[in-house]
């Protein structure tokens, strides 16, 4: 799936399955990512700030600069 650009901020969107998902430009600041499965995506370009991410189910392909992916939760460095 593509999207890139999509405004997602402050979306609840616990245990959703967005692996392999472009979501490059998108706004995803203070939404509800716990329990989601984000493998191969790639978020490189997102907007993360003030999301929740953790207990994942799949670490994104990239994250943007400064942020990680570890114990299967997105954080920032």
């Amino acid at each position: 799936a593509n999207l890139k650009g999509a405004n997602l901020n402050g979306a609840s969107l616990r245990g959703i399955k967005l692996n392999n998902v472009n979501l490059d430009f998108a706004n995803l600041s203070g939404a509800q990512l716990d329990f989601a499965n984000l493998s191969g995506s790639d978020l490189d370009l997102a907007d993360l700030s003030g999301i929740n991410a953790t207990n994942l189910r799949g670490c994104p392909l990239s994250l943007p600069k400064g942020w990680v992916c570890e114990n299967n939760s997105l954080i920032q460095r």
